[in-house]
C-alpha cells in the first residue's frame, strides 16, 4: 500500500488538482454560507420573546409609512425586515409545533390503514403504514428546543464538496489503474510473488485513503467555516430542533446526525470510487471515461422513473444525504418495506 500511496503523492497533476479543489471549495462554501440572511436571523433568535410584537409593528409600518428605509433595522428596509422576522418566526413555530405535526402524520397513517383502501393483508402498503404508525409513535415523544442552527443548515444544501470529492476519486482511480494499464506496468506485476490479489488489495486500500483524506478536508473545511460564521448550536439537542429536519423520523441528536450525515457521504464516495476502479481496470483509460459517462447517464435515467426504488438507485442521487433524513419513505423491495436510508446504505455497501 505504501508504494501505491507514493504513486499518488508523486503525481504532480493529482496533487495540484487536489489543492486547487480544496481551495475552491473553501472559497465557494464561504460565498454560499454568507449569501443568505443567517447573520441577521441569528440576532433575532436572541430576541424570540419580542418577535411577534415586532412582526405586528412592521406589518403596520408597511401599510402606513411612506419611508421604507430605516437604519435602525437589521436590514435597513422595513419590507425586508418584515420578511426576515416572518421567516424567523416560521422556523421557531415549526419546532414548537413539532408534537402536533407528528400527531397529524401519525393520524394520517392510521386513517389510511383503517380505510382498508390499501388492502387488509400483509402487502407492501399495509406493512409500510403499520411501520409508519410505529415510527411516529416513537418520534412524537421527542422534545425539540428552539435554538439557532444556521451553521448546520448551511451544510445541508451544499453539493459542490460532493462534486469535488467525486472528481478526486475519479482522478485517483485513473492514476492507480488506467494509467498503469496504459503504460504496460500493471501486467508485469501480476505474476509477482505476492500475486494478483495482494496487488489489487493494496491498490484498493490506497484508493480508499485517496478518497477519504481529501473528503475529510473538503467537508471539514465546510464545517469549520460554518462554525466560525454562525456556530453549530447545542449538539446534544434532538435533530428535530434543526429547521428542515423537524420531520426526521430517527431518534438522533444533532451531533449524531452530523456524524451519520458525514458517514453516508464518505460511504457514497467510496462506492463511486469502487465503480471508477472497476471501469478503469476493465477498460483502457479512454474507454473508461466513456463507460463512466454511460453509467452516469443510466443513473440519471433511473432518477426519472416513477418507482421510488429505482429513483433511489440513482448513483448520483445517493449523495443527497439530506433527503434521507427529511421525512419517512419506505421502498418496495419485493414486497418488503425498506426505509430509504437503509436502502441507500445497502446499495453503497454492495458497490
Amino acid at each position: 500500500m505504501k508504494w501505491e500511496m507514493r504513486k499518488l503523492w508523486g503525481n504532480r497533476v493529482l496533487m495540484v488538482l487536489a489543492l486547487l479543489l480544496c481551495l475552491a471549495n473553501g472559497w465557494l462554501f464561504y460565498d454560499h454560507a454568507t449569501a443568505g440572511n443567517f447573520a441577521q436571523m441569528q440576532v433575532l433568535y436572541s430576541r424570540t420573546q419580542e418577535l411577534e410584537e415586532m412582526e405586528e409593528e412592521l406589518s403596520e409600518r408597511t401599510m402606513t409609512d411612506t419611508e421604507i428605509y430605516d437604519d435602525t433595522l437589521l436590514t435597513g428596509d422595513i419590507y425586508r425586515e418584515s420578511r426576515l422576522v416572518g421567516d424567523t418566526l416560521a422556523r421557531i413555530r415549526a419546532v414548537e409545533e413539532f408534537p402536533q405535526t407528528m400527531a397529524q402524520l401519525q393520524a394520517q397513517a392510521r386513517a389510511k390503514l383503517n380505510t382498508g383502501l390499501f388492502g387488509t393483508g400483509d402487502n407492501f402498503e399495509t406493512r409500510s403504514l403499520r411501520l409508519t404508525d410505529g415510527v411516529y409513535e416513537t418520534v412524537r415523544q421527542v422534545q425539540p428546543q428552539v435554538c439557532f442552527f444556521g451553521g448546520v443548515e448551511t451544510l445541508l444544501d451544499y453539493r459542490l464538496a460532493d462534486v469535488f470529492g467525486v472528481l478526486l476519486a475519479l482522478a485517483a482511480a485513473l492514476v492507480l489503474f488506467a494509467q498503469e494499464r496504459e503504460s504496460g506496468t500493471l501486467c508485469l506485476l501480476h505474476p509477482t510473488l505476492r500475486g494478483r490479489g495482494a496487488l489489487y488489495r493494496s491498490k484498493c486500500l490506497a484508493l480508499a485513503a485517496a478518497v477519504l483524506l481529501p473528503a475529510l478536508v473538503l467537508y471539514g473545511t465546510c464545517l469549520g467555516i460554518s462554525a466560525g460564521l454562525y456556530g453549530l448550536g447545542d449538539w446534544s439537542l434532538p435533530v428535530q430542533s434543526v429547521y428542515g429536519l423537524t420531520a426526521c423520523p430517527y431518534l438522533l441528536s444533532v451531533g449524531g446526525f452530523l456524524a451519520l450525515f458525514l458517514a453516508v457521504k464518505l460511504l457514497w464516495l467510496l462506492a463511486l470510487a469502487a465503480v471508477f476502479a472497476l471501469l478503469a481496470n476493465a477498460l483502457r483509460s479512454a474507454a473508461a471515461l466513456v463507460g463512466t459517462a454511460v453509467l452516469f447517464g443510466l443513473s440519471l435515467g433511473l432518477g426519472t422513473l416513477p418507482s421510488n426504488l429505482f429513483r433511489c438507485l440513482n448513483l448520483l442521487g445517493l449523495g443527497e444525504s439530506f433527503q434521507l433524513f427529511d421525512g419517512l419513505l419506505f421502498l418496495n423491495f419485493f414486497g418488503l418495506p425498506v426505509a430509504r436510508l437503509h436502502a441507500t446504505l445497502g446499495v453503497c455497501l454492495v458497490l
